[in-house]
């Protein structure tokens, strides 16, 4: 048999006060202003609500007109070598000091129709604000269609450049595959490829909101400056199929330490044969022998950017935009070949 739901009736007829008094106390009222309720009357009604097991809604609470210290997030993707988990972590330090609950939506996966229909449940729910690391799909679509966003003042993009007038929280991503390039040439790597995806070599605006694709068009530019144009791997098995390739930088996350299991199966040796450049700092790129060099993207300082932001949306200020440049972390996995070039 269900449980019949407790109202805040049943928590103030109980504790003998009225309703207007049981709200005041349980959405934090009970001092504003020129409300005095006494502390015995404050301990007796707050008592009786959690033997009850009564919790006030969100929506409840919005309507009082006080704050639910509640942010959602939402994330196209989680994955344990993706930089999701460390932004989730730069989020959470900065809430833990300002007493905010963090609310995480569905992961959305790339599925538009879920993306949006999470953003608008968390918008019903009263939440004072929503950090959103979109899909490329929504980032299209809000192109043409800003008006999809619900309470857009109360949003922070994060991961992703500025779209639809939303203040953001990102990382240079062409920086990130500059710097990765430049990193092989000075170790004075010619022949360099870079591993991607079906997406990653597209030359043109399209799909430009792809991530991987800033990478690409950064660390293509790299090389052009030194009279040079990448070698291009779709999937881990191209760049065995590569003629001279000596340095690589996989452009998604998980990519490096695939390819350091896939050259030890093959008894390639690395950096001795082959140089490998990773993206993201993730834990196992420091766990893994040879430690890999990878583009380090601040991910936890971004999370701690957002976070950041959207507390001075939910306090009706308009942030200012974040972008963060990338850093390198030198390791093991990359080696000078001969002289290094000259920069031009």
């Amino acid at each position: 048999m269900q449980k019949q739901q407790v109202t805040l009736s049943d928590v103030a007829k109980k504790a003998g006060v009225a309703k207007s008094t049981a709200s005041m106390v349980l959405n934090n009222r009970a001092r504003k202003g020129t409300v005095r309720i006494s502390d015995q009357t404050i301990e007796r009604v707050r008592k009786v609500a959690h033997e009850m097991g009564y919790f006030v809604g969100l929506t409840a609470r919005a309507k009082a007109g006080s704050r639910t210290s509640i942010i959602g997030l939402i994330m196209y993707s989680i994955s344990p070598t993706g930089s999701q988990l460390q932004m989730i972590e730069g989020i959470t330090e900065v809430f833990r000091k300002e007493k905010v609950t963090l609310a995480m939506g569905m992961v959305t996966r790339d599925n538009l129709e879920l993306e949006l229909e999470e953003i608008h449940i968390m918008a019903q729910k009263g939440f004072d604000g929503l950090i959103l690391e979109p899909s490329t799909g929504l980032l299209n679509m809000l192109d043409a269609n800003p008006e999809l966003i619900p309470n857009p003042d109360r949003v922070v993009i994060l991961n992703r450049p500025p779209i639809a007038g939303l203040p953001a929280a990102w990382t240079n991503e062409e920086e990130c595959g500059f710097i990765a390039a430049q990193h092989l040439l000075d170790q004075g790597h010619q022949n360099i490829a870079v591993l991607g995806d079906q997406y990653t070599f597209l030359s043109s605006k399209f799909d430009a909101h792809r991530t991987q694709v800033q990478r690409f068009w950064g660390f293509q530019k790299a090389l052009q400056a030194h009279g040079l144009s990448a070698m291009r791997a779709r999937c881990l098995e191209d760049v065995f199929d590569l003629d001279g390739v000596t340095g690589v930088f996989c452009g998604l996350g998980p990519q490096a330490t695939e390819l350091l299991g896939a050259c030890l199966d093959r008894d390639i040796r690395v950096p001795e044969d082959l140089s490998i450049v990773g993206y993201n700092n993730s834990i196992e790129k420091n766990q893994v022998r040879p430690k890999i060099t990878t583009i380090d993207k601040k991910a936890s300082k971004l999370g701690q950017q957002a976070a950041k932001m959207i507390l001075e949306a939910r306090d009706g200020k308009r942030p200012e935009d974040v972008i963060l440049t990338p850093g390198l972390i030198v390791r093991e996995s990359t080696r000078q070949v001969y002289p290094p070039r000259v920069r031009l």
